[in-house]
């Protein structure tokens, strides 16, 4: 009999909302279960921190309790089945870790014309290499992270939209105004791919959904924009002594514009006769009302590339 783990319908994830914990995992086999059980302890400390006991259905689910557990901590945990044999069956260990909660990273954004994708750019050395590092950002509309040139993320248009904050034109129309605001951060485990001295990381931000201004102008449709493409971002990167190491989005990140213009509604132009602009520092900006959220569901991502045939 197989036991399939997951959090929050993932395997092994990081950077989980402590608040939004579910556990589950799925029985294969013919053998009848009496009940179950789920034990939860810190990694580092092995101590115990939550156990749960249930009557058997054949999908397990269980939220954990956010009393029990801490910001940016590893966890591990089983599952056991006790079968009505008498006797018990007990998974592998699964794992997660909790994301960030106290953001001091602060929204920041550039200059450019209406639609045009911003490269941020942020150069930092370290004299060694960590024994863990993370990355958790959020760059609005859609944000694609490189790190020593190598790209972070395999998905398309991430973050996924949500009703980042409240929109002035939908107030003024009166209209249905939600108030579960929030913004979706992604987390990358970057310890393999810092190196003692000099490294780089880039983003490249496009207005998306959250900066959408094409048809601000055609009556009776209204500039429903959020606000200018920003980003905020956190380094955390630990040391073989424990120490912690904290970059974050601010003034001394540097951005610059780019050959592409991403609209939402005409799409992507690349202009190959035009230079990136250069360099400058980032500006701080408003950013979004909404709660930080960890991302909640799986991101587009190419499944089949097709080649051309002659016509």
């Amino acid at each position: 009999m197989m036991m399939d783990l997951r959090c929050c319908g993932e395997k092994n994830p990081i950077g989980v909302d402590k608040q939004n914990i579910r556990l589950s995992f799925t029985l294969s086999g013919s053998l009848e279960i009496e009940n179950y059980e789920i034990n939860l302890w810190e990694t580092v400390t092995q101590k115990q921190v939550w156990h749960r006991e249930n009557s058997f259905a054949e999908s397990l689910i269980c939220w954990v309790d956010p009393a029990c557990l801490q910001a940016q901590t590893g966890y591990q945990w089983q599952g056991v089945a006790h079968l009505k044999d008498g006797t018990t069956a007990v998974s592998e260990t699964a794992r997660f870790e909790t994301g960030l909660e106290q953001w001091q990273g602060r929204w920041i954004t550039g200059c450019g014309r209406e639609g045009q994708v911003l490269e941020f750019c942020k150069r930092f050395a370290i004299t060694e290499s960590p024994v863990k590092a993370r990355l958790y950002i959020c760059g609005l509309g859609y944000f694609s992270p490189r790190l020593n040139g190598k790209a972070l993320e395999e998905s398309y248009f991430v973050p996924p939209v949500t009703d980042y904050s409240a929109r002035e034109a939908l107030l003024e129309e009166g209209s249905h105004v939600a108030t579960g605001h929030r913004v979706t951060y992604y987390t990358y485990d970057i310890t393999d791919l810092l190196k003692a001295g000099e490294n780089s990381l880039n983003v490249e931000v496009a207005g998306g959904y959250y900066s959408n201004r094409e048809k601000k102008d055609f009556e009776p449709q209204p500039d429903f924009s959020f606000g200018d493409p920003c980003l905020i971002y956190e380094l955390h990167i630990e040391d073989k002594n424990g120490n912690i190491r904290k970059i974050v989005s601010d003034t001394d990140t540097m951005v610059r514009t780019t050959n592409v213009v991403s609209q939402l509604y005409s799409g992507e132009v690349i202009d190959f006769t035009e230079k990136p602009g250069p360099f400058s520092s980032a500006q701080l900006c408003a950013g979004p009302e909404g709660k930080m959220t960890s991302s909640q569901c799986p991101a587009d991502k190419l499944q089949k590339k097709l080649a051309a045939v002659a016509s």
